[in-house]
């Protein structure tokens, strides 16, 4: 009796490992589907633009699908959102839906940092073991967004991978603060205690090969204040010195309801924005900014999107 209980348990755990095993397969196809949508308009050239002034490309954790349903879901959300717009989606999704923000927060940080290892593969031709990315973080749930990309650059290989703040992670609140000390438990925490240090640790090592702009969100509007203005600049300045910009949701500094930047602004060449593009985005000024646009999910269902564009 023994000998036939081992021989189940082996059946058992051989059926176990299969069933693993083809998720993990159907994952990986389904995360390389996506990404190759997304690394054909990466590699485009600049000649071959879309006529638009703002290139748009959707990102999607959809099951496959066929061509044509893609393109109707791509047209129901051709549609721009407003600021409040987009927080009253993020409340439908907490409140009605159960979905808690930092589940949202995961999905966006998670699609993010994807699109990320696909400009190192891609544009940089790097393996994520040879990239260096520097993230720089605020206080609010766009700094969490970025402290969340930081944890999954690292678990997926990216050994050089730092988020940068002068909001230490114990001063934070909310689904920022869970991510940020998660991150700092990690060791992937840098912080400043002013922006003057972080431009002199800038200077004194190599050019990242992307920097993330997790600062200001959509939320922000006006002129940027004077620390987080510096660290703008530090931003740009690592742009002129080869790196790639990705902006998380919007770049800081930009308003993304006017698509204008009262002051210092980052110049982002991706923006990697969350649900739908913003109304600002429409600016035929506004591409300075913006540079290439990635729609990506964060996991609230299209229905409140369009909820939320048919109370207008």
């Amino acid at each position: 009796m023994s000998e036939l209980r081992a021989i189940a348990e082996k059946v058992d755990h051989a059926i176990i490992r299969s069933r693993l095993n083809s998720l993990v397969v159907m994952t990986t196809i389904h995360h390389t589907q996506r990404l190759t949508r997304i690394s054909s308009e990466f590699a485009k050239p600049a000649c071959e633009a879309a006529p638009s002034p703002i290139q748009i490309t959707h990102m999607h954790n959809d099951p496959p699908q066929t061509a044509d349903r893609i393109a109707q879901h791509h047209e129901r959300h051709v549609a721009s959102l407003t600021r409040d717009q987009v927080r009253e989606v993020d409340r439908l999704a907490i409140e009605e839906l159960g979905l808690p923000g930092v589940v949202l927060m995961e999905n966006a940080g998670r699609n993010a940092a994807n699109i990320i290892l696909d400009l190192l593969e891609h544009t940089h031709h790097l393996v994520p073991a040879d990239a260096r990315v520097v993230i720089f973080c605020g206080g609010g749930n766009n700094g969490g967004d970025g402290y969340v990309i930081a944890r999954q650059l690292h678990n997926a290989s990216v050994r050089d991978v730092t988020a940068v703040t002068t909001r230490p992670p114990a001063e934070l609140s909310g689904d920022a603060a869970i991510n940020a000390l998660v991150a700092d438990r990690m060791g992937l925490v840098h912080p400043f205690t002013s922006a003057a240090l972080v431009r002199e640790w800038m200077d004194n090592r190599p050019t990242p090969h992307i920097v993330v702009d997790a600062l200001l969100g959509t939320g922000f509007h006006g002129a940027v204040r004077d620390d987080a203005a510096e660290i703008i600049d530090e931003i740009n300045t690592a742009k002129e010195r080869g790196a790639t910009v990705v902006a998380v949701d919007v770049p800081s500094g930009f308003d993304c309801q006017t698509g204008r930047a009262e002051g210092s602004a980052a110049l982002a060449d991706v923006t990697v924005t969350f649900l739908a593009p913003k109304t600002g985005f429409a600016d035929a000024k506004a591409e300075i900014w913006l540079g290439r646009i990635v729609v990506a999910d964060i996991g609230a269902p299209p229905e409140l999107i369009d909820r939320v564009l048919e109370r207008e």
